[in-house]
């Protein structure tokens, strides 16, 4: 099988891993100051994490139009 690796990809996923360990660290205990910013901490983990999986998709079907001609 075919390595298709993106670093954009491998980038967007450890930013995305981060931000969800981190706000679910703060999820935890969570008090009236923290719930709100762990909350846009594990919106934003998704996010990049969805963007990380786009660009991977997008890195493999570039590679294959390129070893198409």
């Amino acid at each position: 099988m075919d390595k298709h690796r993106s670093i954009t990809a491998i980038v967007l996923y450890a930013a995305g891993g981060a931000a969800i360990l981190v706000s679910m660290f703060m999820l935890v205990a969570p008090t009236a100051e923290t719930y709100g910013p762990a909350l846009v901490g594990l919106l934003l983990g998704v996010a990049l994490a969805g963007l990380g999986r786009a660009c991977q998709h997008l890195s493999r079907i570039r590679a294959l139009l390129e070893a198409r001609g």
